[in-house]
Parts: C-alpha cells; structure tokens; sequence
C-alpha cells in the first residue's frame, strides 16, 4: 500500500501542469506539504483552495483532495469513530468521478478514486466488527450502514448480505428492534445461509410481543436448517413460556431427534407428556406410554439418574391413584377386586424405581413420603410407618 501511495504522490506534482498551478496555487502547496508527509498543513492547504472556484471546477482539485483526506485518514484518524477525513476523502473521490473522461491517464485517476472508496468502504466494515466485537452495537450498525452506503457508490449492484445480517444483529444487541426486524428481514428476502438469522429474528419478535411471527420465523428457520440446536431450544424455550403444551411437546421430539443423548431433554418430554395425559383425556393413555417409554430409556442408559427413577415411580403410582379415585363406590366386590388387585400391580411396578431413587438419594423427603405411601397401597404398614418417621424426622 505505501509504495502505492508514493508513487500517487509523485504522479500528482507530475500531472499538475503548470496551467493548474498558475490558477490553484494552494495545491500545488499541498501537494508539496503531501510529498513531505506532513498531513496537517496538506489538509489546510487544500481546504484553503476549496474556496476558489478555479480549483473546485477542476476534475484534478478534487483527485488530489481524496488522496490527501485518504492518507490523513490512514495516519491521525484511522480507528475513530468519527473521522472527518475519511469522509471529506470519500466525497472528494465521488465528486471526481462524477467528471466525464476521455484519456488513458483520467481513466486511471478514475480507477484510483473507486479504489480509495472501496478502500475507505473497508475500514468502515472493520470498524464495525470491531465494535461488534466490543459489544458497542449502536456504533456497530451505524458503522455497518456506512460500509454499505459508501461501497454502492463504487458498486451499485453489490449486496452484501453478511454485512445486513450483523446491521440487523447489531442492533437486535442494541435493543433497537425496529431497525433490526428491517435489516434481518432483508436477510431472509436474500436468503443469507445462516441459522442464526431465524434465531435472532425470533428474538426480535418475541421481544416486540409478536408471538406468531416469531413461531413463524422458527419454523421457516427449522425447515432449512433442520438439525440446528439453538433454533429448536427457542422453540422448546418460547412455547415453555407460551404454555402451549402440544407445540412443546413437537419442539422436543425434534430437538431430541437432533441430540438424541440429552437426559434433560427426554425428562422434560416426560414432564410434558404427564401433564397432557391430564389434559388431553381422549389421548390419557397414549401420553402416559409416551412418558413411561423417556423414562425408561433414560434409565436404560443412566441407571443411577435419580430424577428418571424417581419421575417413573411416581408416574406409576399416579396412575394407581387415579384409578382409585374413579374407583364407584357402588361397584360390585368382583369388580372392586378387580380394580384393587390392577392398582397393587401398578404399586409393584413403581417400587423398585422409588427404591432406586431412595438409594441414590436417601435424605431425599420427597423419595420417602414416596416409599411410605407406595407400602401403605401395598398393606405393609411396618414398612410405610418406617418411612413415614424418616420422612417427619426430616421437618
């Protein structure tokens, strides 16, 4: 880059022509205080000229204004939020190229006005990173609309769809959703490939209290990008807090699909699958199964995962206790025998899973209410009162 610029530097006071010169004399002043690398007196000498139509009518006034600002730029502002030169730099190279041209040396001149905005367009899109990497996201997207709008000045037709995506992902950061649903949605218009857009774009809406919208922008998210955790966790997480049980219960069975491994997963589908089985009662019994079925392959790979055993165990003793409860008192002794001696198997199905959680966790109260009422269904009162001391001892 610097023997670039020196040689731009010997090209200008070459290309100056005595013409110029004669009607632009605070040029020629600072294109000899620009050879000398004393940035400060070229700046002044060549704002001075901006005073004098005879300099600003020329094409080369403005040639030499945008290598002047663009070094400045580079030596005493580079790394400000606010730089002035870089500004005046890129204005002076777009005022250039506004001029029609005709020879091999304008043309030239020309192609070096486009590579000091494409340059200067650069820096504004490091800066933003850096910003972004400093958490200072309003600066970050402001920065990231300059990067844009000053490389279509070179480049009408490019899109640069990473740099709208963190525009938008900036100022989601910055709490600024407006300006966030616009860039990330223009995201999605262009079809960026990257999950975190729909992640991030859900976000938005669920902050604005655009609950469909934000499901919406998931599931679009999840039919492109299918095994990405963190789009099917916002589900899980979203429709958690929605209470929408069935949509949860749809959430999980994808993202256990996806991490086929997580215990926590397949314990929390279980919990769900209870609390529809006691919401759901033309589906009770297919929801009990489905939770009884999580638990178990939990436990079939972790043996000693206390809440899978202990969940388990009160599912079956749950059930027994329902069935008690429907139980018609009316109902004949063959049929009360019936229903009894059904229970008391359920009751055996849940204590060796209560037993287990009890000697993973024997301090537990819950574990030994639950052992104390597991042997009562069962009539053996020495060992139900035995754990029903242990549990009062533990007020």
């Amino acid at each position: 880059m610097r023997n670039i610029f020196s040689h731009i530097a010997i090209l200008l006071l070459l290309s100056l022509g005595n013409a110029f010169a004669q009607y632009c004399p605070k040029v020629t002043e600072a294109l000899e205080f620009f050879k000398a690398k004393n940035y400060e007196n070229s700046k002044v000498s060549i704002e001075s000229a901006l005073l004098d139509t005879s300099c600003t009518n020329n094409a080369v006034y403005w040639y030499f204004r945008a290598f002047i600002y663009k070094d400045y730029y580079k030596n005493k502002e580079a790394g400000q939020q606010i730089a002035n030169s870089r500004i005046k730099a890129i204005e002076s190279a777009r005022k250039y190229l506004l001029f029609s041209f005709q020879s091999d040396s304008e043309k030239e001149k020309q192609k070096q006005c486009r590579d000091i905005i494409h340059i200067l367009a650069s820096s504004y899109n490091h800066d933003a990173a850096k910003d972004l990497n400093e958490q200072k996201f309003t600066s970050s997207f402001e920065n990231y609309l300059e990067y844009m709008a000053t490389l279509k000045l070179v480049q009408p037709d490019k899109v640069d769809t990473n740099a709208i995506f963190l525009a938008g992902y900036s100022s989601y950061m910055a709490n600024n959703y407006v300006k966030a649903k616009e860039y990330l949605n223009k995201a999605v218009e262009l079809k960026y490939n990257d999950p975190n857009l729909y992640y991030y774009l859900a976000k938005v809406y669920w902050s604005t209290k655009e609950k469909e919208k934000s499901y919406a922008v998931l599931n679009a998210g999840y039919n492109i990008f299918p095994m990405n955790k963190e789009i099917i966790l916002t589900m899980v997480n979203f429709y958690t807090e929605d209470g929408k049980l069935k949509n949860l219960e749809t959430a999980l069975d994808k993202a256990i699909q996806v991490d086929s491994k997580n215990y926590d997963l397949k314990l929390y589908q279980a919990r769900v699958c209870e609390k529809l089985s006691e919401t759901e009662k033309n589906d009770q019994e297919k929801y009990f199964l489905k939770a009884e079925s999580l638990y178990k392959d939990v436990i079939k790979s972790d043996p000693n995962n206390m809440r899978a055993n202990y969940n388990l165990a009160i599912l079956y003793y749950n059930k027994a206790v329902n069935i008690i409860d429907k139980m018609d008192a009316d109902s004949d002794l063959t049929a009360i025998d019936k229903i009894q001696d059904q229970c008391v198997l359920i009751f055996k199905q849940s204590l060796p899973y209560m037993s287990k959680a009890y000697e993973l966790n024997p301090s537990k109260k819950d574990v030994l209410e639950g052992l104390a009422g597991i042997y009562f269904a069962l009539n053996d009162m020495p060992k139900s009162n035995e754990f029903k001391q242990k549990a009062e001892a533990m007020k």
